[in-house]
């Protein structure tokens, strides 16, 4: 089953796909600040665009914004280098703290909506982070990864057999003949 949808498919939850993206968003905005840019539905699969860690702050205050609401002088200073350097080291703790919000928050909403799992987490930004949150997901993700490159190892295979024929046929002193084996 692949998780991807249209819309005229039938027999796909679109209000649970939106309030799957919804409930993971907000969540991770609101428990860990963290700056997700943008949310949303498409092909029918959750997607969450976000950041872990913190840059300025601005992130922390204003979470998924992209323009300043600070006056000038303190915007220079949240540009400058102590503020990253500051912000360097704050993330230590933060980071570690946003994987867990991460996890935690997408595993809930898997529980939440059991039958949407496959279109929860196929199109998540880091998949390395979720990939072992249920056993199935995972075992559907493997089984894919490998027939996609078991097919272009074949393919590459043949591609290479085909021109080893054709130079093989084009420097011949003679025509190959076919065999009878009687």
């Amino acid at each position: 089953m692949t998780a991807y949808h249209h819309w005229g498919d039938d027999d796909v939850d679109w209000k649970g796909i939106g309030e799957a993206g919804r409930y993971i968003a907000t969540n991770l905005k609101r428990w860990g600040r963290v700056p997700v840019r943008d949310w949303k539905e498409k092909y029918g699969t959750v997607r969450i665009y976000l950041s872990l860690g913190w840059e300025s702050l601005f992130t922390i205050t204003h979470p998924g914004y992209v323009y300043s609401r600070y006056p000038k002088w303190l915007w220079s200073f949240c540009c400058s280098k102590y503020s990253r350097w500051i912000f360097r080291q704050l993330n230590r703790v933060v980071v570690p703290y946003h994987i867990f919000l991460y996890r935690f928050f997408y595993r809930r909403a898997v529980k939440k909506w059991p039958h949407l799992t496959d279109e929860i987490l196929c199109a998540a930004d880091f998949h390395e982070l979720l990939k072992d949150l249920t056993p199935e997901w995972q075992i559907m993700r493997v089984i894919r990864e490998t027939s996609y490159k078991r097919q272009e190892k074949l393919e590459e295979e043949l591609a290479e057999m085909q021109d080893r024929l054709a130079a093989l046929e084009a420097n011949a002193p003679y025509k190959f003949k076919e065999r009878d084996d009687d």
